[in-house]
């Protein structure tokens, strides 16, 4: 395997972006693999329609303030060995997204349990061997348990969802948060360049959050 290639469980900035081989797009805020509803959805649909955006959440879809939500992450394995992963899930308030110490794990629960992390098994991607040609994927993977979000916070504000993924869990559990950072542009680096983070920018509208559209 090459050195310099991102090896792991792979988080999307869009849909049909490969690991290795396609740009970031500038889309570093619009990732397709956090799904939210507001109320559970059917995982198989999920992985039906994935790289797609899911049929079965047509967007936008609302993500209230101090109601829960039911969030999942799609992922795929680029490596090309099985991988036991942890997926950690944080939302965080677009006014003080440069501090990682203030993303938010309250208010997130998972099969009852007030965690922020849950386990996700990946199958091994087929040898990518030829560099010339497109890599080949793992059947995609999904948290079947969603993560049940309930944020609070002022509607004067904007809000985030962030998950990221541990290829290596670390035991015991600690939340593999980034240090701050100096400005947006540096924030954006980090997601685009880690293809085990993904980032989700939520808007205001109707008395919920929505999918942001810029």
């Amino acid at each position: 395997m090459a050195d310099d290639l991102y090896w792991g469980v792979f988080i999307r900035l869009y849909p049909h972006q490969l690991p290795n081989w396609s740009g970031s797009g500038g889309l570093w805020a619009e990732c397709p693999d956090i799904i939210n509803g507001t109320a559970p959805l059917d995982t198989a649909t999920l992985l039906k329609n994935y790289p797609n955006p899911p049929t079965a959440v047509p967007p936008p879809t609302p993500f209230l303030l101090n109601q829960p939500n039911y969030v999942y992450v799609t992922a795929e394995n680029c490596k090309d060995e099985a991988i036991n992963a942890r997926v950690w899930m944080f939302w965080a308030a677009q006014s003080t997204c440069l501090y990682p110490s203030t993303w938010q794990s309250a208010g997130i629960t998972v099969d009852g349990h007030a965690i922020n992390y849950q386990p996700l098994s990946l199958q091994a991607a087929p040898e990518w061997t030829d560099h010339s040609k497109k890599p080949k994927m793992s059947p995609p993977a999904v948290t079947t348990t969603p993560f049940v979000v309930t944020p609070t916070g002022s509607a004067q504000d904007s809000y985030s969802l962030i998950t990221i993924v541990e290829n290596e869990p670390s035991n015991p559990p600690k939340a593999p948060l980034p240090p701050t950072f100096n400005s947006v542009s540096d924030l954006a680096r980090w997601v685009s360049d880690n293809g085990n983070v993904g980032w989700l920018n939520m808007s205001l509208t109707d008395g919920g959050l929505t999918r942001q559209v810029d």
